[in-house]
């Protein structure tokens, strides 16, 4: 008995694609933090900073790596790239919630909101992308195309 995988379908390539565009979004906000990270000051309270967005980039990294593979794997029709992409997805709606919440934060505190409102904005679309996401992967449809069948 062997296991045949059905060639990606448009609505497997749109996934694989969408997982490749949150990836590259968050490769540019890693590339944006590593050149805000070179004008800051030093001294120990910048030796913190330098540590804990040096940890936040590296956590970066590795969920855009994580995207990149769950594309590859949706791409070639691997039966894991269905329920990590659903993993991915909850990850993005996690992060962009958070993401949300402390610009909202700055929207509150600072005396020109309009600009943390063009901030959040990103947030915002991520947010309801992995939504979106979540709720497309589990239709009765894309769990048929990213099943494997049986002979």
């Amino acid at each position: 008995m062997g296991v045949e995988f059905m060639r990606p379908s448009i609505s497997v390539v749109i996934c694989a694609v969408m997982s490749l565009v949150v990836s590259v979004r968050y490769l540019v906000l890693v590339a944006r933090m590593l050149l805000a990270g070179v004008s800051t000051p030093h001294g120990p309270a910048a030796a913190v900073f330098r540590f804990v967005t040096s940890a936040i980039e590296i956590g970066l990294v590795a969920f855009a790596a994580w995207g990149i593979w769950n594309a590859i794997g949706l791409l070639r029709g691997r039966v894991w790239a269905r329920r990590s992409v659903l993993v991915f997805a909850t990850a993005l709606l996690v992060l962009e919630t958070l993401g949300g919440a402390g610009t909202f934060q700055g929207i509150r505190n600072n005396p020109m909101p309009y600009i943390f409102a063009r901030a959040m904005l990103p947030h915002f679309l991520m947010g309801a992308f992995g939504v979106c996401w979540l709720v497309w992967l589990n239709t009765r449809q894309m769990r048929t195309r990213l099943a494997p069948s049986v002979r």
